[in-house]
Formats: C-alpha cells, structure tokens, sequence
C-alpha cells in the first residue's frame, strides 16, 4: 500500500511539473507526453530533462508563443473586487545540484552518508527528510519506490543503486568482480552480518566492518558492501584487521546517525575518525582471506546452486558468525584453516571434478587468478579452464 501511494504521489508530481512546462492545451496530447514521461521514468531516466529536451521537437521553434504570456501588470480593480492573477506554477528543479556518483562496490548507506556531505547537511537530518524514512537496516530494508525517487533526482538508474544494496529481492548490475559472490551470499542470507529491530539500540551490536587504511587513502572515503559479510576479517586490499566499532568508545558504525557534515566518516557517539583506527597487519591471515574469496569465487560460478549449501554449512560452522563477536576472535580461528585440510573447513563437493581446482585455490590464489582460469562456455556460463587446475 505504501508502494502503491508513493506511486501515485509521483505520478502527480510529474503531472504537475509537466502541466507547468507544456506549451499546449490540447488534453489528448497532455495524456501522450505524460505517457511518454512515465515510460522515461520508470526506466530510470530523468523524465524533467527528458521533457524540456524535446519541446522543440514536438511543438516546433514557435513553441514559446503558446507559453501563458509575461505579466506585465496588476489587473485593475475596483472597490468592490480585489486584483487577481492565475500565476504558473513554479518550475522545480529535476536533478540535485550535488549529486555524486555511487562507486562501484559502495554500500548503499555510504553513497546516501557521501550524497548528504555533498550536499551540507547533517547525515541524521538527511535521511529522515530526503528518503522520508528511518529504517533499523537502510542497506537491507530501503524500498524500490525510494530508490527510484532517488534515481531521478541523482541522474543514476536504480539498477546500480541496488548494487549497494544487501537486499537479494533488487534486480541489481553486477558493478565489481565480487558481485557473483555477494548475490549468491545474499540468496543463503546467512551469512550477512545483520541488525535487528529488537537489537538497535544496542550500542555492542555492530553491524558493518570496516578498514581505517581504506578510508585513510580513499580519494573519497566510502564503506563497502563486502563488509556487511561475516567472511570480511581482513582487508583484501591492504592485509590488516578489520575493525567493526569505534576504536575510542566501542560504538557500532551508523553513518547515517551522524549530526554533522563532515568529509571523513567519524562515530556518532564521541565524533573520532573511523581511519584513526589501528593498523594491525596480518600476513598470515591476508592469505587465508584470499584463499576463501577465490573459493568463494569458484563456489559462486563453477557449483551448480543445488549444490552450494554444504560448502556454506561447512564455512558457517568454520567460522561460527555471531552478532556482536570482535573481529579479532574470529581472526584467531582463522590460522586453523589451512590448505591441507580445506576439505574439512570448506566442505567436500558432491562432484569429484571440483576437487582438483579446489585444492589448488586452497593453497593461495586472488581473484585475478581465479577469473584468469574462468571462461564462458557455448552457453554463456562461466567454466574451469582444465589446463589451470
């Protein structure tokens, strides 16, 4: 119901800015343009630049002589009557001034925290009165119909929008090389590091993980949606442990709680930069994490999806995710994974043949190998290249 009267409260909005600028009162051609206009906007375009693009091709250069004429002066009056005018309406801008683009990989949270920067407001006020909602889980629960309102006036198709999202139910673009992890990761649901309605106010519950040299070198700092997964514990780009709190007071991360428009991402509670966190490299552990993306990987493109779920059991019972767990306890389990017994954390495959390139992802590989020994096949369909396993 609530889709269904947003919808309507866009359609009449459309209605009126397009009653605003059409040079014709013609309602048979009124209906076709709004038509025209609906179309545009349901597929993600901006209908507003869309219109005023083409009123010279559809009404001609004389187009201007049909707009209502400039007010010149008030009507006369007399003392019986008092002086009045039918004004235009007021012509609404269709895009935001500041709108940046959603990166690739971006948590949709993050991109709305960096869209309320941009635009010098305060995140907590933002997102209450642009969205028009407070959700306990904004990455998970954020509805299409928002996501379109919001495509609208940044310029971007909803399709990449959902990329940042953690909602599996979105039809979404596949915007980084772990995109086909995170969908099939998003399908089990499992294992997704969640926050409940029962649960928000708990300031132990984090959450999001996040690395502070990742938002101490970015360009432009930003959170990633493979952070929101239990099997983030160490940066895939630096080797460091990820934090999941505020380092100072041990508050989970909630961008969108903050109550000033700062550039760098800082915590709600006692403002402290999230990239003045501790470095702790960890070699060991960044080999690990690698050999788990690249199985993950292979899982996600190579395994038939009826025969996912014992690789996900046996890593879910490796890794024993649990709301509020430190990332550092789970960190120390991690050396127990080896490559030698990877049958045992990753589970073994219901088809022999993936056992040989399981084996030698197990002992160390990235994702840039992985995709190297991937193909598509007569079908489309990512396969093992024989001679890399």
């Amino acid at each position: 119901m609530a889709a269904e009267a947003s919808g309507r409260s866009d359609l009449f909005g459309l209605k009126q800015n397009a009653a605003a600028r059409l040079p014709t009162h013609d309602p048979e051609v009124k209906l076709q343009i709004l038509s025209y206009l609906t179309r545009a906007a349901a597929s993600g375009l901006d209908p507003i630049a869309a219109l005023e693009g083409n009123l010279v091709a559809w009404f001609g250069s004389n187009a201007g002589a049909a707009l209502p004429p400039a007010r010149d002066s008030f009507l006369s009056a007399d003392s019986r009557r008092l002086a009045s005018e039918r004004l235009v309406a007021i012509h609404q801008p269709s895009l935001w001034p500041y709108r940046p683009k959603r990166l690739p990989g971006e948590l949709f949270s993050s991109w709305l925290w960096r869209l309320s920067v941009a635009s010098r407001v305060a995140p907590d006020k933002f997102v209450r009165n642009v969205p028009g909602l407070r959700l306990t889980d904004i990455d998970r629960d954020v509805a299409p119909a928002t996501l379109e309102r919001l495509s609208q006036r940044t310029g971007q198709t909803t399709k990449h929008l959902a990329a940042g999202t953690i909602n599996p139910a979105f039809d979404a673009e596949d915007d980084t090389d772990s995109a086909a992890v995170e969908a099939m990761l998003l399908q089990d649901g499992r294992c997704l590091i969640l926050r409940n309605a029962s649960a928000y106010h708990n300031k132990r519950l984090c959450c999001i993980n996040y690395c502070p040299l990742c938002l101490r070198t970015d360009q432009q700092p930003y959170f990633r949606r493979q952070w929101r997964f239990n099997f983030s514990i160490v940066c895939a780009a630096h080797g460091c442990l990820l934090h999941n709190a505020c380092e100072k007071c041990a508050a989970p991360v909630d961008l969108l709680a903050q109550r000033n428009a700062r550039r760098q991402p800082h915590c709600a509670t006692c403002g402290e930069k999230f990239s003045k966190a501790k470095i702790t490299n960890l070699p060991k552990h960044k080999r690990q994490q690698d050999r788990v993306n690249a199985m993950l990987l292979y899982l996600g493109t190579c395994i038939p999806e009826a025969e996912r779920k014992v690789h996900l059991d046996a890593l879910l019972t490796a890794y024993r995710p649990m709301p509020g767990v430190a990332i550092s306890a789970k960190a120390n389990r991690t050396p127990k994974l080896n490559a030698k017994h990877f049958l045992t954390w990753f589970g073994e495959p219901l088809q022999p043949e993936h056992i040989k390139p399981l084996s030698w992802l197990a002992k160390g590989a990235s994702y840039d190998v992985v995709l190297k020994a991937l193909h598509q096949n007569v079908d489309g369909k990512l396969v093992w290249r024989q001679a890399a396993g």
